[in-house]
C-alpha cells in the first residue's frame, strides 16, 4: 500500500474496506478496546464471577471487559461507515511519562501502597498533560489518591494497604 493511500483513506471517501477497518485512527482505538476488553474478560473468568447477590473478584474487571468490547465495537463499525483520519503514531515525552506512570504505579503499590503509588501516578500524568508540576498539582494528587483509597480499598473492599513502609 502507498503512502499517499495511507494519507487520503479518509478524506476523499476513496478508501477500501480493509483501510477503514484497520488504518483509521477510529478503528486502530477500536481494535486496541477490544483487545484490552477481551484480556479484561479472560481475567474476569479466570478470578470467578460469583452470583448477583455476592459478586465475586472477576465481577468487576468483566464488566469493564464487556464495556470495552462494546465501545471497541462501535468505533470499529463507525470506521467502517464513515472512515476516517489515518492513524499515525506521534511519539511525545508525554506518551513515554503516561508509561512511565503505569510502570511506576505497578511497581510502587506493593511496595508502599495506595497513596504514595497514586500520587506518583497522578504526578507523572499531571507532568505528561500540562508540561509542569506546581503546589496545586501535588495537593490534587494526594486529594486524589485519598479518594481512591475511599472507593477502593473502604468501598469496594480490595485488600490493598493504603500506606506501607517498607523499612
Amino acid at each position: 500500500m502507498s503512502k499517499e493511500v495511507i494519507q487520503t483513506a479518509g478524506y476523499a471517501g476513496k478508501s477500501s474496506l480493509l483501510e477503514r477497518l484497520f488504518l483509521t485512527s477510529d478503528s486502530v482505538g477500536g481494535w486496541i478496546s477490544v483487545v484490552i476488553g477481551c484480556v479484561s474478560l479472560g481475567q474476569g473468568l479466570s478470578l470467578g464471577l460469583g452470583s448477583l447477590r455476592r459478586l465475586g473478584s472477576g465481577g468487576f474487571p468483566f464488566g469493564v471487559g464487556v464495556l470495552l468490547v462494546a465501545l471497541g465495537a462501535l468505533l470499529i463499525i463507525g470506521s467502517l461507515r464513515n472512515g476516517g483520519e489515518p492513524a499515525r503514531i506521534p511519539i511525545k515525552v508525554s506518551s513515554f511519562l503516561i508509561l512511565a506512570a503505569l510502570a511506576s504505579f505497578a511497581v510502587l503499590l506493593p511496595l508502599f501502597g495506595m497513596i504514595p503509588s497514586a500520587t506518583v501516578l497522578m504526578l507523572f500524568v499531571s507532568a505528561a498533560v500540562t508540561g509542569r508540576l506546581a503546589w496545586a498539582d501535588v495537593i490534587y494528587a494526594l486529594a486524589i489518591s485519598i479518594a481512591a483509597v475511599l472507593v477502593f480499598i473502604n468501598g469496594l473492599g480490595l485488600a490493598l494497604p493504603a500506606i506501607r513502609w517498607p523499612l
